[in-house]
């Protein structure tokens, strides 16, 4: 387990953040750490008609000169492949960590590599698919 504080599950997150609150996030690309977002700012936290947490979110790292904003499931950010930071520092430090381990460790490369192939057989399939329509 790494070292700093990441969130991991829905309730850890609508425990730890309130509207107005803002929280780096990391994505996985099959797996391997992929990117890192934010700030993001809550603008809202309601749950559907499922009883799913959801999050509305104002986007202020892309660049832009006005924020976006965009709807979330909270479970779409906190799983054991993404996570969500409460700082850029801890997010960046845990993104450096997962991806050391991801490029050094042979069963974790094996399980990227598994993952991209059935990746790309899904991807053709679809076109072939596509194709045929």
């Amino acid at each position: 387990m790494a070292s700093m504080q990441v969130i991991h599950s829905v309730e850890e997150f609508i425990r730890t953040f309130k509207t107005g609150d803002r929280f780096w996030s990391m994505r996985s690309f099959h797996g391997r750490p992929h990117e890192i977002s934010g700030p993001l700012e809550i603008l809202q936290t309601f749950q559907d008609e499922e009883g799913e947490w959801r999050i509305i979110y104002a986007d202020h790292g892309s660049g832009y000169k006005s924020s976006s904003t965009y709807p979330d499931y909270v479970s779409d950010r906190v799983n054991t492949a993404n996570g969500v930071f409460m700082s850029r520092s801890a997010a960046f430090a845990y993104f450096r960590e997962k991806y050391a381990e991801h490029i050094t460790n042979p069963e974790l490369i094996r399980e990227y590599e598994r993952n991209a192939a059935i990746s790309r057989d899904t991807a053709d399939m679809a076109e072939v698919l596509i194709n045929e329509v």
